[in-house]
This record gives C-alpha cells, sequence and structure tokens, in this order.
C-alpha cells in the first residue's frame, strides 16, 4: 500500500533505476550549498567542481536513461547540457575578469582570450543557451503532437497509457469494450 500511494514520486522512473531521484536531489545540494564550502577566494575552483559534476551528471543521465518516457530522457539530458555550458561561460569570464584584475595590460587579456570583452563571452553563451531551449521545446512539441496524433488506449483520469504488467508465464494482454 505505502508503494502504491507514494507512485507518484517514482513512476516516471524505470523500476531499475528507482533511486535516481535520490541522484538528482544529491547533485542539486552539491552544486547549491556544498560547493559553498570552497572559500570564495577561490571562485575559479568552485566553477572548475561545477563543471565537473555536471558533466558528470550528464554523462550518467545519457547511459542510464532513467525516465520511462523518452521526452523526459532528451528534456533532462537539455537541461543538464545548458547548465555545462553555463559554468562553462562563468569560468571563461572570471578568467577573463582575473586577468585584467592582476594588472594584465587590456592589449594582453584579450589576445590570451581571444575575446575582447566579458560581454563578448556572454552574448554567444546567452545565443547558445537560448538556442538550446528554443531546440527542447522544438522537440518536446513534436514528440507531444507526435503522441497525441497517435490512436490509443488512455486512462480517463491520467490522459495517460495504462501501465501494465505481467504475472509470471503470462504473455498476452487482452482488453474487452
Amino acid at each position: 500500500p505505502l508503494v502504491r500511494a507514494t507512485r507518484f514520486l517514482h513512476k516516471s522512473v524505470h523500476i531499475e533505476v528507482f533511486f535516481w531521484e535520490l541522484v538528482e536531489l544529491n547533485r542539486r545540494t552539491f552544486l547549491i550549498g556544498w560547493v559553498l564550502l570552497i572559500p570564495t577566494s577561490q571562485t575559479f575552483l568552485r566553477l572548475v567542481v561545477a563543471i565537473v559534476l555536471s558533466i558528470a551528471s550528464l554523462t550518467l543521465l545519457l547511459s542510464v536513461r532513467p525516465y520511462r518516457r523518452a521526452e523526459d530522457n532528451v528534456l533532462a539530458a537539455g537541461c543538464q547540457l545548458t547548465l555545462v555550458f553555463g559554468f562553462i561561460g562563468a569560468c571563461f569570464i572570471r578568467l577573463y575578469e582575473d586577468l585584467q584584475a592582476n594588472g594584465l595590460e587590456e592589449v594582453v587579456v584579450p589576445d590570451v582570450m581571444v575575446f575582447s570583452s566579458t560581454t563578448a563571452i556572454a552574448s554567444p553563451l546567452l545565443a547558445v543557451n537560448s538556442g538550446m531551449i528554443v531546440l527542447m521545446l522544438g522537440i518536446m512539441v513534436t514528440i507531444i503532437y507526435n503522441e497525441e496524433s497517435l490512436p490509443a488506449v488512455r486512462l480517463v483520469s491520467t490522459r495517460e497509457p495504462p501501465e501494465m504488467g505481467f504475472e509470471s508465464g503470462q504473455k498476452w494482454h487482452l482488453f474487452l469494450s
């Protein structure tokens, strides 16, 4: 009864990876809280740790594919990739600012970093992230549109296809209408 009562918490993931929400909660907690234990004087280290954790999370997500619905996996991977791009851009901006703050000439920093200013770093990053959002929305709308156009048996209460399991020795389901 407890598993059925809490089904809304775990019904979106495959049964083999029921622990996935714990992995996600730990990732979020680490990125939001535990990274703050690194002193503010080492902000670049914070960003590097966040990038490494985000890339590891993305790799794990793509290899495990924990969600039952394909669009949930696509959306999760797209969000994680956008987060990786954001941290990489923040690293570049921080590095640019640190080089300028440490007394390097205005001509040397753009030569080393290739970018002329922090705006030149942030603008492409913003464009890439906006493009990712548009791409993810497009994929989601396409999947939902194609799914809605297919005839299927759906539950009245959730508008989702029913989830049916097999008993041992059972091979077929039968619908009588």
